[in-house]
């Protein structure tokens, strides 16, 4: 299994999965520089592409963004499995909403009634319906025999009012088990190891000072 089947911005299963997401509506961002770039025109110009943005290009948020996953390797004989650790964050701008109206005003001062809290508890939510819908998909098209979603235990941490954007929710740490199996090497010709030399065991003399 390609490991982008997961992740990938444009085709993959987290983003097919938000695409039905009321609230997402396929919001979905791969973020290479760990959310610094959140606020580029990069951003705005995906969610505004006709085939792969939303249906509202002038709404941003809210929105899930994929950090960077790490992922550890499990050899064993002729097979081996991959264990992501993906961290998805569920945001939404802080005191308005998907179309820059303020949350909760209050009209006599124009200010919001919506605090940072409240977002933190919106997304989580929306986070959990996450976590349940991928659930039934891994279940009803039987996914479990080449990955395997760990659902009993996700920490669950609060983001407020970050970056320019000024943004708040809630990061999910998401492990993920992915089967593989070893075939022949593609990257090295058949007979590579016939025609290999060792490196010498000493390289650099000992240091006589």
């Amino acid at each position: 299994m390609d490991e982008l089947y997961l992740y990938d911005r444009d085709k993959g299963l987290f983003k097919k999965i938000l695409a039905k997401s009321i609230v997402m509506q396929g919001r979905y961002h791969v973020s290479p520089n760990y959310g610094h770039d959140l606020n580029t025109t990069n951003l705005d110009s995906f969610l505004k592409d006709p085939k792969n943005g939303i249906t509202e290009p002038e709404q941003k948020y809210p929105i899930v963004v994929c950090m960077p996953p790490a992922s550890v390797i499990n050899r064993e004989n002729d097979t081996f499995d991959e264990t992501f650790l993906f961290e998805l964050f569920f945001l939404c701008k802080t005191h308005y909403n998907g179309q820059n109206r303020v949350k909760m005003e209050d009209k006599p001062t124009g200010r919001s009634g919506h605090h940072v809290w409240y977002d933190w508890k919106d997304m989580k939510e929306v986070a959990i319906e996450f976590l349940e819908a991928l659930k039934q998909v891994q279940k009803k098209y039987r996914l479990k025999s080449f990955m395997a979603v760990d659902f009993s235990k996700v920490p669950i941490r609060r983001l407020s009012k970050y970056n320019n954007d000024n943004i708040s929710g809630v990061g999910i740490k998401l492990e993920v088990q992915t089967a593989n199996n070893l075939c022949e090497l593609v990257d090295y010709n058949e007979d590579w190891i016939d025609d290999f030399d060792l490196p010498d065991e000493l390289i650099h003399e000992h240091h006589k000072h």
